[in-house]
């Protein structure tokens, strides 16, 4: 089955409890996994079993105060 890669710059993220909550929601969307963080960037890589697009994930992050760009 083939995975998709995504990173993604994710605006106002600077800490893990910024992260945690970014990935609790994308991970609402059970082919959305969380791969990595990395906070000094803003960025968040994920693996989908399809390949997303800024607004399906934005529509996943709308009950937060982050923004995929």
């Amino acid at each position: 089955m083939t995975e998709y890669l995504q990173t993604l710059f994710i605006s106002g993220m600077a800490c893990l409890g910024c992260a945690g909550e970014i990935k609790y929601a994308l991970e609402k969307n059970p082919s959305i996994s969380v791969k990595k963080v990395n906070l000094e960037e803003g960025l968040v890589t994920i693996a989908a079993k399809t390949d997303l697009s800024i607004s399906v994930i934005n529509q996943l992050l709308e009950n937060t105060k982050y923004k995929a760009l």
